[in-house]
């Protein structure tokens, strides 16, 4: 708990404990505590959605595609009628781009049977940006010669857009880790995996490349199985350990993930 961290003491303790033989009692008082705020179905719909942080004050981004030669996500269509104003309208945020931000954000309400459940998610420009893994203090938990700077170095703060969390510890999803080319954590084919190349591109995919990366790989990272799959929702996602443990599939959990569209540009969603 005394390494150096940027999470609470309280995070801290949580952690401690569950890795250092308290695990089932951390899951019991989880299941309380997600039992006693869990968001109520049905009730009063919002009338708004949530501001969110970093949105420019210029409105939302239309999309003209017979006037636009650069792609940009369509809209996110309303599941829940009627739609609330700018639901699933795609925003530029304070990172600089002009008429071609690099980031553009949106939310929208992603499920009828809870209207005051809200979804944030980013769309990156990949023809904007370039994306870079940083090894943590701790996680993930593996021997390493050099974890390097384990944090955003300060001198390309200026050009950041976004940071993410690369997802479950190791020893909660079972999956591998790369980074400059050498494998840490075997991988696992048919998990999903962030990977990024020599030659700057990144893809996420189910991976099929065998216990180690091959030499094109700067860096992979693996998670659970996709949760869509070329437009094809994961069938075992109810009523398996495939969505993560969520006390047993009966109690909303925060879950974030990120995504990859066919044009190559990154998709990041929590809610």
């Amino acid at each position: 708990m005394a390494q150096r961290s940027d999470s609470s003491l309280g995070i801290r303790t949580v952690e401690w404990l569950r890795d250092n033989g308290a695990r089932g009692i951390v899951n019991t008082v989880e299941n309380w505590y997600y039992s006693l705020n869990a968001p109520a179905k049905g009730g009063p719909a919002l009338r708004a959605l949530p501001a969110q942080s970093g949105v420019l004050a210029t409105g939302a981004t239309v999309v003209h595609h017979h006037r636009v030669h650069h792609y940009r996500p369509p809209r996110i269509q309303p599941i829940i009628d009627p739609a609330l104003p700018g639901e699933g309208m795609w925003h530029a945020t304070f990172a600089a781009g002009g008429s071609r931000p690099p980031v553009l954000i949106t939310s929208f309400r992603p499920d009828p049977a809870y209207p005051q459940v809200v979804a944030g998610v980013a769309w990156i420009d990949h023809t904007r940006t370039s994306v870079h893994l940083y090894p943590g203090l701790q996680e993930p938990a593996v021997s390493m010669s050099s974890r390097g700077p384990m944090e955003v170095p300060p001198a390309l703060r200026g050009g950041l857009v976004a940071t993410f969390n690369s997802g479950f510890k190791l020893a909660d999803s079972g999956g591998g880790f790369a980074y400059h080319g050498h494998t840490y954590a075997t991988m696992h084919d048919e998990l999903a995996t962030i990977v990024g190349y020599t030659s700057g591109q990144v893809d996420i995919v189910a991976w099929k490349g065998g216990p180690d990366v091959g030499p094109g790989v700067t860096f992979a990272r693996q998670d659970l199985p996709l949760i869509v799959n070329h437009g094809h929702v994961n069938p075992n996602l109810s009523d398996g350990p495939e969505w993560g443990a969520t006390l047993g599939n009966k109690i909303f959990v925060w879950r974030s993930g990120v995504g990859i569209d066919r044009h190559g540009n990154l998709i990041y969603a929590a809610a």
